[in-house]
C-alpha cells in the first residue's frame, strides 16, 4: 500500500500545504493525522515553550486546588463568593492567574510598610520592609508578581487573589483573598 501527502505526492516528506482553508474540509482523517504530525514536529520551539508552560501551570494548578486550599479557603472561609463553588472552578481560577502573566514586567524595589494584626489581640504593628518585586503597570498595577527561592507569589487586583506556588509543599501551595488585600502579598517572604 502507497502512502500519499496531502499534496497528492507519493515521496515520502514532499508535503505540501495547500494555500486555501476550505482544502482542509475535504482531507480524509489519514491526511489531517499526517499534517498534525508534520506540524509537531516541525513546531517552533516558542510554541512548545508556551504549550510547555501552560502545561506546568495546569498541573500547578490542579496540585494547589486539590489541597488544603479549597477546604479551607472555599467551604469553611467562603472565600470567593459567586465566583468559585466546585474544584474545578477553583482549579481553573488558579490555572487562569498562572497563565495570565504579563509579557512585559517592571521591577520595583521600595520600603513598604506592613501592617501586622495579631489574631488573638488584634493589635495592630508596623513593619517597614525593602521589597524587590514585578509589576504589569508602573501608573496602575493589575498583576504583582515575586519569588523567594522556589516559591512564587502572585497577586490579582481584579479577583483579590493571592496566588502561592511553593514546590516543596506537600500540596503545591495555596491561593486565597487575603483579607488585608495586596498588604498580604508584601508580606509574604
Amino acid at each position: 500500500m502507497q502512502q500519499v501527502g496531502l499534496s497528492g505526492h507519493t515521496q515520502p516528506g514532499s508535503l505540501l500545504i495547500p494555500q486555501k482553508s476550505t482544502v482542509l474540509a475535504s482531507l480524509s482523517i489519514e491526511e489531517i493525522a499526517d499534517l498534525e504530525r508534520v506540524l509537531a514536529e516541525n513546531a517552533l520551539p516558542a510554541s512548545s515553550r508556551i504549550n510547555q508552560l501552560r502545561l506546568r501551570n495546569q498541573l500547578i494548578a490542579e496540585e494547589i486546588s486539590n489541597g488544603h486550599a479549597f477546604d479551607k479557603h472555599i467551604i469553611a472561609q467562603s472565600e470567593f463568593p459567586g465566583l468559585i463553588q466546585t474544584r474545578a472552578q477553583f482549579k481553573q481560577h488558579i490555572e487562569n492567574i498562572l497563565n495570565d502573566q504579563p509579557v512585559k514586567l517592571y521591577q520595583q524595589t521600595c520600603m513598604h510598610e506592613i501592617l501586622n494584626i495579631n489574631s488573638v489581640t488584634g493589635k495592630t504593628t508596623k513593619e517597614i520592609k525593602s521589597i524587590t518585586y514585578y509589576v504589569d503597570d508602573i501608573e496602575k498595577p493589575t498583576t504583582w508578581l515575586k519569588t523567594s527561592g522556589e516559591k512564587k507569589f502572585i497577586y490579582k487586583e481584579l479577583s483579590q487573589t493571592l496566588v502561592i506556588y511553593n514546590p516543596n509543599a506537600c500540596d503545591g501551595g495555596t491561593a486565597y483573598q487575603p483579607r488585608t488585600g495586596i498588604q498580604e502579598f508584601f508580606k509574604q517572604d
